[in-house]
């Protein structure tokens, strides 16, 4: 299984069937910074989801939407595809950005488009030309953080993944 960069919904359906995949991830991000997701079967993943967005309930996301309002679209991030090596049957992960699918506009709370409007203003001022997001780990300890990125170092090198931890502090 080779990394391959994808950059449009027909590299990713490259992506899926050279690796047999049968299992599509969506993921998110809620606004407390915990992933959710869902699964569908490799066949109802088709351009149609890249353009006009899969539909699931908001209103199971703490601190998402009443009960009322609740529908909301994931828009799956094509650049983001991967096969998650950890799967037991062959499985892509997509992350998604959440759209309201009345207005079609980002959802407020979802934190990529947080994250994009911030780098967006910080372009604008002219405070920064780059932003780089990422959710930050906390541990009890300083002792357990460096077990951690040190075993997750490692585990990204013994499977020739460049490790973004081997330059970063947690």
């Amino acid at each position: 299984m080779d990394f391959k960069p994808t950059s449009s919904p027909a590299d990713v359906f490259r992506l899926l069937k050279d690796n047999g995949v049968q299992i599509v991830d969506l993921k998110f991000i809620d606004f407390p910074g915990l992933w959710q997701h869902f699964s569908i079967p490799v066949d109802k993943l088709d351009e149609d989801a890249f353009e006009n967005g899969v539909g699931f309930d908001g209103s199971s996301i703490r601190g998402w939407q009443g009960i009322q309002e609740s529908d909301m679209l994931v828009m799956p991030d094509p650049t983001t595809a991967f096969i998650d090596p950890f799967a037991e049957a062959p499985t892509c992960s997509l992350i998604c950005n959440i759209v309201d699918p009345i207005s079609r506009e980002d959802y407020s709370r979802d934190p990529r488009n947080i994250a994009r409007k911030a780098a967006s203003y910080l372009k604008s001022t002219g405070i920064a030309e780059t932003a780089f997001c990422t959710k930050r780990l906390y541990h009890s300890s300083k002792e357990s953080g460096k077990k951690l990125q040190k075993s997750r170092i490692n585990l990204a090198w013994q499977k020739g993944w460049e490790s973004p931890l081997a330059r970063h502090r947690i």
